[in-house]
């Protein structure tokens, strides 16, 4: 099991490989500058809300 999947499973997060896909997101802008809106972007080219990007980011804080 990944650090990912422990760190959903022990989060209760229901979209596994969403929060996946937005950490890897994240590893990859390390050293640039992003934001939510960034973010925000990136969920929507997903076909994904914001109120998934709120429930992520709160998950991973």
């Amino acid at each position: 099991m990944t650090t990912l999947s422990r760190i959903g499973t022990q989060k209760w997060i229901s979209r596994q490989d969403l929060f996946e896909r937005v950490v890897k997101y994240i590893i990859e802008n390390m050293g640039k500058t992003f934001s939510a809106s960034s973010i925000a972007k990136f969920l929507k080219n997903e076909h994904r809300n914001r109120k998934i990007l709120d429930g992520v980011l709160e998950n991973l804080g």
